[in-house]
């Protein structure tokens, strides 16, 4: 166990550093996928080892042995309890289980009563007094839970790796610029095409930025398809699952936790998985001289649910940061993608910065921000190359807007008035 604890300690570990995606996709693709490979281990080993445990009265067993039989069939069938006794917890021994195992039904008064027997007396045919069968709820989530949890570890990885095909040139331009000697003329010569290949370059990195806000669509889609997908496998009671139990946590302790007192709701968790339920089996035998044919209803308890239960919680509230920091990240693409592009237009018509963006391509433009947040000392260096490279003018006959481009960088998303009343980035 101590081991599982290490492992599960270093698979939270995040370490500090540069990162081409922005923060909103890094919650998404790192501590998304760290918490939720992390819960798929807690949920393997309780899979692994709890024990489903039911209880068989004595005088119910046709066999040795049948108590393990019946937990192994339950297990297998699923256990279930019945909805309609939710907010009628003075009728019933658990959530969704009535005090005595044979009432299946519901009069139209609220009393229990049992379906399955032919109704008698005096008001037989009086609709009044028809015993109405509950709905069974099936919950089988045990089966499949560590599995579905780490379905949703490789759901969430998914936007990353289209991001990561679509900006492998963002990728090895941050390798290029962390090397000790940084090639500069081979950075401007690779990143930033001549005018002749202007073309064919504008089109593709045009593809580049759509293809990056489908990467954040997809992270948003990732996020809802993780949220209602779970909420359609817990029966519809995800959705609401966080704000119930912070509703829960202000109650005091007796209101709480006192499951046979008056109060006349259920546990949030409860409703989520409830720990007990019940289970129908049917035994048979054939000896000699007699046939043996029963059909046994049994209370079983599921000890992992408990922590499922917490769980669930947990990922409730991380799901629903997650929904945020994508939408988030989102509007704040399409942000600095129109800022950008109306920024630069707010140039004046003979100002150098002008003429340099109005030969670059957006993506470009990207390549030098990126460069501006991770290393200004290359910046700074390939700034110089292209108003060589562009305006065919050495540094010193630039402008006064590009005096110092290490302490006033382009920067596209956000512009500065300086003090001569022109427009620069």
């Amino acid at each position: 166990m101590s081991m599982v604890a290490t492992d599960i300690k270093d698979l939270f570990k995040i370490k500090i550093k540069p990162r081409h995606d922005s923060y909103s996709d890094q919650y998404n693709r790192i501590f998304m996928v760290k918490i939720l490979l992390a819960c798929t281990i807690v949920l393997g080993i309780s899979w692994y080892s709890d024990k489903f445990n039911c209880v068989v009265p004595d005088e119910q067993k046709p066999a040795e042995d049948f108590d393990k039989f019946v937990s192994n069939a339950c297990w297998v069938q699923g256990m279930f309890v019945y909805r309609e006794l939710m907010d009628k917890l003075g009728k019933v021994a658990y959530y969704g289980v009535p005090k005595d195992l044979v009432d299946n039904g519901l009069m139209p008064g609220g009393h229990l009563c049992n379906a399955d027997k032919e109704q008698k007396g005096p008001f037989k045919n009086n609709p009044n007094y028809v015993c109405k069968e509950m709905t069974k709820t099936f919950f089988i989530q045990y089966q499949y839970m560590p599995f579905y949890v780490c379905a949703l570890a490789l759901l969430y990885y998914l936007p990353y790796m289209i991001s990561k095909t679509v900006n492998h040139d963002l990728i090895n331009l941050r390798e290029a610029i962390k090397k000790n000697e940084t090639d500069i003329d081979g950075i401007v010569k690779y990143y930033f095409k001549d005018r002749k290949q202007r073309g064919k370059c504008s089109k593709m990195l045009t593809a580049k930025q759509i293809a990056n806000i489908g990467v954040k669509v997809a992270y948003i889609i990732v996020n809802f398809l993780a949220f209602f997908g779970t909420n359609s496998v817990l029966e519809g009671e995800f959705y609401g699952y966080g704000r119930k139990w912070v509703d829960w946590a202000r109650k005091n302790n007796t209101m709480a936790h006192d499951y046979m007192g008056y109060r006349d709701f259920p546990k949030p968790s409860n409703e989520l998985l409830p720990p007990f339920g019940l289970c129908e089996v049917h035994s048979s035998a054939e000896h000699l001289v007699e046939t043996h044919n029963n059909v046994h209803v049994v209370l079983c308890e599921m000890s992992q649910h408990i922590l499922y239960q917490y769980v669930f919680m947990l990922l409730w509230f991380a799901m629903i940061i997650g929904i945020v920091a994508s939408l988030v990240g989102l509007l704040i693409l399409l942000f600095n993608y129109v800022i950008g592009l109306v920024g630069i237009r707010r140039l004046g018509s003979n100002n150098s910065a002008k003429r340099i963006f109005d030969v670059l391509t957006y993506r470009e433009v990207e390549y030098l921000e990126f460069m501006r947040k991770k290393n200004q000392l290359v910046y700074g260096d390939v700034l110089e190359k292209l108003r060589e490279k562009i305006l065919g003018s050495p540094a010193h006959s630039i402008d006064s807007s590009f005096d110092n481009p290490k302490s006033e960088p382009p920067r596209y998303p956000m512009k500065r008035k300086p003090s001569n009343g022109t427009f620069a980035l």
